[in-house]
């Protein structure tokens, strides 16, 4: 039976069970954690004086102060299950998975926990608030909110999620604000959300997973000003108000990096990135003139396409590109003239630069190998004879495949 279920059918059982013995929160093991108001009084679990004594309620324990389980009150567990964070009994954690869909139903949690050993799962529309949640401070799994009305999503104390975050096809959100999370054990996904304009996590310094940040159209800032490592993917993809984009603290992404579909986008910075695993890929956004990665020195790939405006285009550090998917291809960006990778040595693939209607100069001047074929066709105010020297720079003997030089320019 269901927790809601059997709050629902308490009153009715105590009416058949008048002659028999009172019902008394706690008679059962596990009623003084299980969420429910057992004997109908209006107090819950360890709010309910019945429960003073029980187990769960840290009411077993002696006051020597000598074990580290958290039921005493010297302060020295590793449990959290005593703290003074919120309410009488903050800092119990809830064991199992949890899953609301009405703000009714959240009611009950802040009176006896804050942190949840398992999934939550938030979803429909009669979640319009999370303010009853106001002292989560920790979800051991997986955190999910999706298809509610919330209009603004604020969990002030959460500080960590163990597993994935995902927040999605919140239709009228408007803001998310989870200003105490400073790590996420997964991945985090936002996206679905054509009115958030405002998106806060100031404190969030890394994702083991990937962070997905995707479909937001009216999100016209992104600053996550301490957010140092991502270990998986970092998306940031049409979200076409985005004007200003702070990654200050960035070092290092474990896989792709795309920033793509952004339409009002027009300066890339990231001074402090210094690794993408994978591909890093910048594309289709037409109003970006610049990109600056200062420091970075390795990435699996670059793809810089379909960026009509792009005319500053800064990596002075980059030298090699030899994991996967490993090749460079620069093409459909009609306003760079000049393509300046002077310290990249390898490509691990492909090269090509094409459909570039300005290019006119290459600075590649340290590569050395490309493994896989050498492209670079369809420049038309690129001197053919650069091209041809670029190719004799590398060498036949270190190119790894078929070597296509037309469609450029004869001065």
């Amino acid at each position: 039976m269901s927790r809601r279920l059997a709050i629902l059918m308490l009153p009715q059982l105590m009416l058949l069970g008048a002659c028999a013995q009172q019902l008394v929160e706690g008679s059962n093991a596990g009623e003084c954690s299980d969420g429910a108001d057992n004997d109908a009084d209006g107090s819950y679990d360890c709010a309910d004086s019945d429960c003073a004594e029980a187990p769960d309620c840290g009411g077993d324990d002696d006051d020597t102060g000598d074990d580290d389980t958290g039921d005493d009150d010297t302060g020295d567990d590793d449990t959290a299950d005593d703290d003074d964070t919120g309410g009488p009994f903050a800092g119990v954690v809830y064991l199992g998975d949890l899953a609301f869909v009405s703000d009714a139903e959240m009611q009950w949690f802040c009176e006896s926990y804050d942190t949840v050993a398992g999934d939550v799962r938030i979803s429909g529309i009669g979640v319009t608030t999370l303010a009853a949640l106001d002292c989560l401070v920790r979800v051991d799994g997986l955190l999910e909110i999706s298809s509610s009305d919330i209009l603004d999503l604020e969990l002030p104390a959460l500080e960590e999620v163990g597993g994935d975050l995902h927040i999605f096809d919140n239709y009228p959100l408007g803001g998310v604000e989870l200003l105490a999370l400073r790590g996420v054990g997964g991945s985090v996904q936002i996206d679905g959300h054509p009115w958030l304009d405002e998106l806060r996590m100031p404190a969030l310094e890394s994702v083991t997973g990937d962070l997905f940040l995707r479909e937001s159209a009216s999100l016209a800032q992104l600053s996550l000003p301490a957010l140092e490592d991502v270990s998986g993917s970092l998306w940031l993809r049409y979200l076409d108000a985005l004007v200003d984009l702070e990654l200050n603290s960035l070092t290092t992404v474990g896989s792709d990096l795309w920033v793509s579909g952004n339409l009002a986008l027009a300066e890339l910075a990231m001074p402090a990135l210094l690794l993408v695993g994978a591909e890093l890929f910048v594309g289709a956004n037409p109003a970006l003139q610049q990109v600056t990665l200062a420091v970075i020195t390795d990435a699996g790939g670059l793809r810089i396409t379909s960026n009509p405006i792009l005319d500053d285009l800064q990596m002075p550090q980059l030298r090699d590109m030899v994991s996967l998917p490993g090749w460079l291809r620069v093409s459909s960006c009609a306003g760079l003239a000049v393509l300046s990778l002077p310290a990249l040595e390898r490509v691990g693939d492909f090269l090509m630069l094409a459909g570039n209607a300005q290019l006119s100069q290459l600075q590649l001047e340290e590569l050395e190998f490309v493994g896989g074929d050498f492209y670079i066709t369809d420049n038309p105010s690129l001197p053919a004879a650069a091209a041809e020297a670029l190719r004799s720079a590398v060498g036949d003997g270190n190119i790894g495949g078929d070597v296509v030089i037309s469609g450029n320019g004869s001065r």
